[in-house]
């Protein structure tokens, strides 16, 4: 992740839209070494970190969106 936000930190366009889309369903049960469930680390909390550190880029950026999307593979 800290890549990635490396790279949108050196792009000079401003980021006008994320989308932050669930990544992985159907993992055996295991934690993070935080103790975090592992599918809601990536699932949930991964898009709320990244929104975090971008938080300033998307700001500058007015107007931006962040749209963060799940399935209903879950029922």
């Amino acid at each position: 992740m800290y890549n990635f936000i490396s790279q949108i930190c050196d792009f000079s366009s401003p980021l006008h839209i994320l989308i932050c889309n669930a990544a992985v369903f159907g993992l055996s049960w295991s934690k993070t070494e935080d103790g975090i469930e592992s599918t809601f680390g990536v699932n949930h909390l991964g898009h709320f970190y990244l929104v975090k550190l971008i938080e300033d880029i998307l700001c500058l950026s007015s107007p931006a969106r962040v749209v963060v999307l799940s399935s209903e593979s879950h029922r």
